[in-house]
């Protein structure tokens, strides 16, 4: 069942037209294991927004700009949404102002390795 929804999603995300937009979030568990829920957001041919949980991973290890960096670019190549990427929203914790800024950063990556313009921000909510 899973392999059959996923293989849906890929086909749907290859259709669409729209660049798409990125909400990262990341907490630890009462057990203390950390965890990164990664959500992409755009407007479909009829202009409904449209949300989807990508993916959900344990981070096994700190929380730093290098490993962040390497979860997100990642699951985004391997989704094949890295070309449509508009724009990431992070909220305020301190190794997201890190993504943002750090010249290893995730950013960086994307931009020069990928050749694709977004702009990346913090929630405003958290701001």
């Amino acid at each position: 069942m899973y392999e059959k929804a996923k293989e849906k999603h890929y086909t749907y995300f290859e259709s669409i037209n729209a660049r798409v937009s990125f909400t990262m979030d990341m907490w630890a568990s009462d057990q203390n294991k950390n965890y990164l829920a990664l959500t992409c957001h755009f407007f479909d041919d009829k202009w409904k927004i449209q949300k989807r949980i990508i993916n959900f991973v344990v981070v096994k290890s700190s929380h730093t700009v290098e490993v962040l960096s390497k979860i997100i670019v990642e699951k985004l190549l391997k989704w094949k949404l890295d070309k449509k990427m508009m724009c990431f929203v992070f909220d305020n914790a301190s190794v997201n102002d890190a993504l943002c800024i750090s010249p290893v950063s995730f950013v960086l990556m994307i931009c020069c390795l990928l050749m694709v313009p977004f702009s990346c921000s913090m929630c405003s909510t958290h701001s």
